[in-house]
């Protein structure tokens, strides 16, 4: 069942959106994962921007490395420690 949510984006703006769930396969596990929908259908977006926008929750324990030079961002799976 959906129901609706205000976040705040990292530029503090105010987004109003459905929250839902669904499933993804994720460093060959299948996870459940929370979803934000917009409603907003006018959304004006650059053809490399991004069309989804990964949680926290899904990074730990993996090490992400950012190359702002060559825009490249990777993931690598880790074991966690401790």
């Amino acid at each position: 069942m959906k129901s609706k949510s205000e976040i705040v984006l990292a530029d503090d703006q105010k987004q109003s959106v459905l929250d839902g769930f669904g499933y993804l396969r994720w460093f060959g596990q299948l996870r459940e994962v929370s979803v934000f929908i917009t409603e907003d259908q006018h959304i004006v977006r650059r053809d490399d921007d991004p069309v989804a926008i990964i949680g926290t929750e899904l990074l730990t324990p993996h090490l992400l490395e950012m190359d702002f030079a060559k825009r490249i961002v990777t993931i690598k799976s880790q074991k966690p420690t401790g």
